[in-house]
């Protein structure tokens, strides 16, 4: 009687770590078609100060600070510039009111 109670506990327990540990916890990637036109922001790669009421600012105007990070960082690696691109997108980012995302490289 106690082996079948342990069999039948054991494989509960084992369906339940299959559930549970298959669950996929992930950031949705961002979507960048709101962003519809960042070639306004090419001017602002090497620039030290930003105004936030640039062009390119408006752009991130609906888009959190990961979404302003990681779109800038996908268009600016379509670029082909020999730049630092975690920096510069940092300096965007940042220069236009949003929050580098802690830990986001550009790479």
């Amino acid at each position: 009687m106690g082996s079948k109670a342990s069999t039948t506990t054991l494989a509960l327990f084992l369906a339940f770590n299959l559930i549970v540990f298959t669950q996929v916890s992930a950031t949705p990637l961002p979507s960048c078609t709101a962003v519809l036109d960042l070639s306004v922001c090419l001017s602002l790669v090497g620039v030290s100060i930003i105004d936030t009421g640039s062009p390119c600012c408006s752009r991130f105007s609906n888009l959190n600070d990961l979404e302003a990070a990681a779109c800038l960082c996908a268009y600016l690696k379509t670029q082909n510039l020999s730049v630092d691109l975690t920096a510069t997108v940092t300096a965007i980012v940042n220069g236009c009111g949003n929050t580098y995302p802690s830990g986001y490289q550009c790479v």
